[in-house]
């Protein structure tokens, strides 16, 4: 019998080594795929140690080798906007072929159950889910999948053309972007969705950009979680066998998981976006992100105001990046809010604007200084063309506080681009802020000329 186990082994070994050679590729590339247009398509997966893998794509050709670990990459020259062809991979014997390829603007979107929250689920969504056949808006929804090491080759998911039975599923959010997208360019357009519900962000971050900002003193081993926020693992399950596929973008929503520690949360969002782009090795990488809208209390919805912080603070301090505000798009309180085709309807104007040119006020008014004018403060803002009360009615949601601390509500005065506050109760104002409550941040009303809201605020004392 022990010869028997023997020859089991290896004919177990011996198949596994010829399954480990074979010509392979990671599941973002498939039929119906969209490659993004303006940049070299790359091409990239396994095969036998120092064979020779040929690609060709539309008219473009070229070939290479695989390496000692049997990984290959080829680059070939970008392909002519809004075109279809098919993609052949050949090695020795073997050939992959996709077809219905095109080129186009790809996308990914990522987060918790906000971005994942599925079309379906929207109450009015009959009627978009009915009319959304559209053989140019191509969706790639990617399972859940969780791994403790950056080593995943593939991910579970396929390519599929805007379908009622496809877009059913799919996320509101990224439905909703892409298909406006599409009209807007009049191309392809693709959308990878890679969310889990309830995620923290500890698991989207990259281990090893995590480790160099613990190295830096930003991280403590302790901010790192265990569990449900086991340290980098849906990256390594569900992005990081994307990271070689060109993108235009990301789009990130997610942070009602971490919104009880929402002061750490910066030094984990910064390192998420630098982790993202050195991955895709793309350090000007647009990354685009919802703010958090209001909910209640019991959901941990009155702590939100220090998230909210971070942020604006990170759209300050990180070029390429933008924030979508919500605040004023969830008045029930609901953690996860219905008004799903608005957001991202802001996601599109924001990237419209960013990424192709279009010009307009896409973001909402952010805090950028602030001065004391014998017993006011005023207040000054960027994006704050127009700055206005909705409705016309008076502005509500300002407080200000002296050198105790104490903060009072403020009557506030639009002056041009600024405001002007002021209080009885505090003679000598030192500090502001603004909408600092989960239930003022719904009844504040400032808004720009392109009637997006003054985003929350607290000035340091």
């Amino acid at each position: 019998m022990k010869w028997l186990r023997r020859l089991s082994f290896a004919l177990l070994l011996t198949l596994a080594q010829s399954s480990a050679a074979r010509l392979s590729m990671p599941g973002v590339f498939g039929d119906h795929m969209v490659l993004q247009q303006h940049r070299p398509m790359v091409f990239y997966g396994s095969a036998p140690s120092g064979a020779t893998v040929r690609v060709q794509a539309g008219a473009a050709q070229g070939s290479t080798e695989a390496d000692s670990e049997g990984r290959w990459q080829l680059r070939l020259p970008p392909p002519e906007p809004g075109a279809a062809f098919e993609v052949s991979v050949r090695c020795a014997d073997e050939e992959l072929r996709f077809r219905d390829v095109v080129a186009g603007e790809v996308w990914l979107i990522s987060g918790q159950s906000n971005m994942e929250w599925p079309l379906n689920f929207l109450p009015d969504s009959k009627d978009d889910i009915a009319g959304a056949a559209n053989a140019q808006l191509r969706l790639m929804l990617i399972g859940h999948q969780r791994r403790v090491k950056a080593d995943v080759s593939d991910v579970p998911g396929r390519w599929a053309p805007a379908t009622p039975e496809t877009v059913a599923g799919f996320s509101a959010v990224g439905f909703y972007f892409g298909q406006a997208l599409q009209q807007e360019l009049k191309v392809p357009v693709g959308i990878i969705q890679a969310t889990w519900g309830g995620s923290n962000i500890e698991p989207w971050i990259p281990r090893d950009a995590w480790l160099q900002t613990q190295r830096a003193g930003e991280l403590k081993p302790s901010d790192m979680g265990g569990g449900f926020l086991w340290l980098g693992s849906m990256y390594n399950g569900m992005v990081h066998a994307l990271t070689g596929y060109t993108l235009h973008g990301v789009l990130w929503y997610q942070g009602e998981s971490n919104v009880k520690n929402g002061e750490r949360y910066l030094p984990k969002f910064l390192t998420l976006i630098r982790g993202w782009r050195a991955a895709w090795q793309a350090p000007q990488l647009p990354f685009y992100y919802a703010q958090l809208a209001p909910f209640e209390e019991k959901l941990g919805g009155a702590k939100l105001p220090p998230l909210w912080q971070v942020q604006t603070r990170v759209r300050e301090r990180v070029p390429g990046t933008g924030i979508v505000p919500t605040q004023d798009l969830n008045p029930e309180l609901n953690v996860h809010p219905r008004r799903k085709r608005e957001v991202a309807q802001r996601f599109l104007r924001l990237v419209l604007a960013r990424e192709y040119g279009r010009e307009g006020l896409v973001e909402g008014p952010r805090l950028s200084g602030l001065s004391r004018e014998g017993g006011v403060l005023r207040l000054r803002f960027v994006d704050a063309q127009g700055l206005q009360v909705r409705n016309e009615e008076q502005a509500t949601g300002f407080e200000i506080a002296g050198a105790d601390g104490v903060f009072k509500p403020a009557y506030a005065r639009i002056d041009g681009e600024s405001i002007v506050l002021r209080s009885a109760q505090v003679p000598q104002p030192q500090q502001a802020r603004y909408a600092w409550d989960f239930e003022l941040a719904t009844m504040a009303n400032v808004v720009n000329a392109a009637d997006l809201p003054l985003l929350p605020f607290s000035s340091p004392p």
